[in-house]
């Protein structure tokens, strides 16, 4: 019977973070797909907040076409000092992940170096701001950063984003070769950032978060002025632009189980890039999959993210995914996030007040310190 009631629970959370229904009573329409009164949903979400194991319920946006910009960057830091760096950047509002990564092969503090004497990147965070201030707060970073390597490594082209985890595959590591090279897995963008009213950025900073109820969406139109049934059809309307990708559960990944977040990296020839890409993002293990400018000293120009229980699991399943792609493991690398920095989602349209250069001037950093 326990064994059914972990089966069930653990379907839940992984049905939780595909989305709920834009609907009155999504709980309801959950619970019936899985077997579960709806009241029964919204207490198992709760406890999940309760143990932990959920980081946030809310909504998920596509930020580019929010007018937001964001880059993955990297720094080289000596042992000694990459404490004590990381804990200054974090204070930047913009920055929502920053993690000590190593090889897989040596989880020690200091930057990996490849057999070939290249010195690789110890501290990896991003950082995302809208487009009007972002190259004033990446150079604001860069100036704390100082006077290490810092590299920034913005994505050409994006081939997967969906971080969804399976609380039931935590050790799986299993060949997919059935899967075919698709082009789906990316939404296409033009490019366009459409405005947005005031009442919409409420709206939109305010469903980041919502309430765990029978009926979520209700105190949101009251918060934010709309009518429940004209706020269903907006945020309908958004997920079909793309605007809004789901409203759903976001895990703490930690808590739940996995335990192992590896960052795997290729050097993949220009002209077979793209078709790699869209190899890797049909595998079901991998949550995100991007091609990256090279920087100078840097010479990786395709990421994908995986997660799993243990480090030796993501060893696995890197050389199961390198074999699967149709990559050589020796033309990669996989880091291993040892310790986590800041780990939050972008507070999207924030409310006017202190941003996070000013936080951080104001906290007694100083680049020099």
């Amino acid at each position: 019977m326990n064994d059914m009631v972990n089966a069930q629970q653990e379907e839940l959370m992984f049905r939780l973070q595909k989305g709920i229904p834009i609907a009155p009573e999504p709980f309801d329409i959950i619970g019936e797909e899985i077997g579960l009164p709806g009241t029964t949903v919204v207490e198992l979400l709760f406890s999940y907040f309760k143990q932990g194991i959920a980081r946030r319920f809310g909504g998920i946006f596509d930020v580019r076409r929010l007018g937001y910009t964001s880059v993955l960057c990297a720094a080289v830091i000596p042992e000694y000092a990459v404490d004590e760096v990381a804990q200054k950047i974090i204070q930047f509002q913009g920055i929502t992940h920053c993690y000590l990564r190593t090889s897989a092969d040596d989880l020690s503090s200091a930057p990996p170096i490849r057999e070939d004497g290249l010195v690789m990147p110890n501290l990896w965070f991003t950082l995302s701001s809208l487009g009007e201030s972002f190259d004033d707060e990446l150079q604001s970073v860069r100036d704390f950063v100082a006077p290490y390597t810092f590299l920034t490594l913005p994505a050409l082209r994006r081939f997967k984003i969906n971080v969804i985890l399976d609380p039931r595959q935590r050790k799986h590591i299993e060949p997919v070769p059935s899967l075919a090279v698709t082009g789906q897995g990316h939404p296409a963008w033009d490019g366009v950032v459409r405005s947005f009213s005031l009442q919409e950025k409420k709206l939109i900073r305010f469903l980041q978060q919502l309430p765990v109820s029978a009926r979520p969406f209700e105190p949101l139109a009251s918060a934010t002025g709309y009518d429940p049934e004209e706020l269903c059809a907006l945020l309908k309307n958004w997920e079909r632009e793309g605007i809004l990708k789901r409203v759903g559960l976001i895990l703490n990944h930690r808590n739940a189980g996995f335990r192992a977040n590896g960052m795997c990296i290729w050097r993949v020839p220009d002209e077979t890039v793209e078709e790699v890409g869209r190899t890797l993002a049909v595998h079901p293990e991998i949550t995100h999959c991007y091609e990256r400018s090279i920087p100078e000293g840097f010479p990786y120009n395709l990421f994908a993210m995986i997660h799993t229980d243990t480090v030796e699991t993501a060893r696995g399943l890197f050389g199961e995914i390198s074999d699967y792609a149709g990559l050589s493991e020796s033309e990669g690398l996989v880091f291993i996030s040892t310790k986590e920095y800041k780990k939050t989602s972008l507070e999207l349209f924030p409310e006017p007040g202190e941003d996070g250069i000013q936080k951080l001037k104001n906290s007694g950093f100083k680049k020099d310190d």
